[in-house]
Formats: C-alpha cells, sequence, structure tokens
C-alpha cells in the first residue's frame, strides 16, 4: 500500500495480482476503483513495492517476478 504525495489517493496491492486505488476524498469511503494496466500485470507474481509518480497519473509496481508494471490511475 502507497499514497500519493497529496494523500488524496491510496493504492493497494491484493493477492489476485490486482491493484486498486481509493480516493479519500470521495464521499463514500467503500468506493474502490480498478487501476487499469498498461503493459501486462503481475501473472502468478506478488506485487512487493509500489510507487506513484508525482503527478499522480500513473503507478509503478515491482514484483517477485522482477518486473516494473506501469498502470494507468486515470482510466
Amino acid at each position: 500500500m502507497t499514497s500519493s504525495a497529496s494523500g488524496n489517493l491510496v493504492f493497494v496491492a491484493f493477492s489476485d495480482n490486482s491493484l486498486k486505488v481509493i480516493d479519500t476524498r470521495a464521499s463514500d469511503k467503500n468506493t474502490v476503483f480498478q487501476v487499469s494496466n498498461l503493459l501486462g500485470g503481475h501473472e502468478n507474481h506478488l506485487v512487493k513495492s509500489l510507487l506513484v509518480s508525482s503527478d499522480e497519473s500513473v503507478l509503478y509496481s515491482g514484483g517477485t517476478d522482477s518486473t516494473v508494471c506501469v498502470w494507468d490511475v486515470n482510466q
């Protein structure tokens, strides 16, 4: 789990290899959005690290498969 610099977005990696974002400004705190994968995911591997760009539009994840994936936060 990581958050954006503004604290408005919280990113969570799940055991099914999905990444989701929670907008802390949303009135319904139970609303969770799926993050779209741009280049392929960590299939059958665990996500071990997350980093979000300063403009909050791109999320990078590192997995146990020794790859880095790029995710589009805006989709």
